[in-house]
């Protein structure tokens, strides 16, 4: 059942409109473009809320509900002040020339590697059609490499096309048309908001270096923005589609307006089957749910998602593979307890402002490329915690051993060869 059936649809889309309105309003002077991921962010929280205006509309208030909405409360009043921070210099010049065309190269290979086995996938497939159930087929599970390739592949080589995009002219062909490759591949391969995820990069982008674009090139960003995510949402519900012979292009419209009038199912699922009388909570629990998979690799201990025990508790039955909602902020709380709700929510924002502003700039010297791949990853901790720990560890294994590596190699163009050594 859709939430919207669930549910008074008025009520979920008054309060959804109500919010957004409020947000963009209070956050007016911290976004940077339409595109920013702050902007995305923020449509997310008046979803999330909505749906639990809708449920409280329904069933009326309960300690649960009431401490979820401090948790929002309290998280985006310390988020507001956190934003103010003045973005670090370092990271506001424009991006470095040095090697750029080389280090695309470099994560242009990275991102291909990272689609090595949906290729293989692709190729043994008896149709196109069967591409777009390669996300259902990576539930049997993937190599480790394949997976750090996925996490942290992408940040890198959208960095390098960036760059290349604004700042020079003579592979821009080449450039779009491996852009347009990498949309289409990561959609097929089962991330079908994966164009919004492209847009919301380049929004991050742009705020990131704001020297590139004058006023008349923000209003020519806002607009190609919002014509770009019409067509990501279209389709969002085309690929929908494909999962399965049942359902028509109408039902991933719906599916698609179920997410957007919804985005906090999991919260839904805490409160309709009472979870905090089934889920065991405190910071030994808090700690097995975020560090779960790192920790059952060094000791054999079970650990299941919050998420994965939500479905089972909702489906009444044992799931044998790891799904279920995400980890984000309210179940977070939830499963930490309530008497950290304030440290909590004002760390996890503190942290939000940290990644978005690039404050660890102030105590070590980053290079533009790793601060804008932590920064794309700022509004993951509330998304889904457990994920953003995943992504970071890509991110920062394939800096240490492969990017980095190649921004410390200097290379010497000669005529007829090429000629390498290491810079000091």
């Amino acid at each position: 059942m859709y939430y919207y059936e669930k549910y008074d649809v008025f009520v979920l889309i008054t309060a959804l409109v109500l919010l957004i309105s409020l947000f963009l309003f209070t956050f007016r002077h911290r976004i940077s473009t339409l595109i920013d991921p702050l902007c995305f962010h923020l449509l997310w929280c008046a979803s999330v809320l909505s749906l639990l205006a809708g449920y409280i509309y329904k069933y009326g208030l309960n300690a649960s509900s009431i401490l979820f909405i401090l948790t929002f409360t309290i998280y985006l009043s310390t988020l507001y002040i956190v934003t103010r921070i003045p973005t670090e210099t370092a990271v506001r010049k424009t991006p470095l020339q040095h090697k750029v065309v080389t280090m695309y190269f470099v994560c242009l290979v990275l991102f291909m590697a990272s689609r090595y086995e949906f290729i293989i996938y692709a190729l043994k497939a008896n149709s196109p059609v069967e591409w777009f159930l390669y996300k259902f087929k990576q539930i049997e599970g993937r190599s480790p490499v394949q997976y750090i390739l996925q996490l942290g592949a992408r940040p890198f080589f959208l960095y390098y096309t960036f760059v290349l995009i604004t700042t020079r002219h003579n592979l821009k062909r080449f450039v779009y048309f491996m852009l347009v490759v990498n949309i289409v591949m990561d959609i097929i391969a089962g991330g079908r908001s994966s164009l919004i995820g492209v847009i919301m990069m380049f929004g991050y982008y742009v705020y990131l270096f704001p020297e590139l674009f004058p006023v008349r090139k923000l209003r020519q960003i806002n607009v190609w923005g919002l014509v770009g995510i019409f067509f990501a949402l279209m389709i969002l519900a085309i690929v929908t589609s494909f999962y399965s012979q049942e359902i028509s292009i109408k039902d991933g419209y719906l599916a698609m307006l179920n997410r957007l009038l919804a985005a906090g199912d999991g919260l839904d699922l805490y409160l309709v089957n009472n979870a905090e009388q089934h889920i065991p909570s405190g910071l030994g629990e808090y700690i097995k749910s975020v560090f779960g998979i790192f920790i059952k690799r060094v000791v054999p201990i079970q650990t299941q998602s919050i998420g994965w025990q939500l479905y089972e508790l909702d489906q009444g039955r044992i799931i044998p593979f790891s799904v279920g909602p995400n980890f984000i902020l309210p179940l977070q709380v939830a499963v930490l307890g309530y008497t950290w709700l304030i440290p909590y929510c004002v760390f996890i924002a503190c942290v939000v402002g940290a990644l978005r502003k690039n404050y660890l700039a102030r105590f070590v010297k980053l290079p533009p490329v790793l601060s804008f791949a932590l920064g794309t990853m700022a509004f993951e901790p509330i998304l889904d915690i457990e994920l953003f720990f995943l992504y970071i560890s890509g991110i920062l294994v394939l800096y240490f051993f492969i990017v980095y590596p190649f921004l410390r190699l200097k290379i010497i163009w000669g005529i007829p060869r090429i000629t390498f050594k290491l810079s000091r």
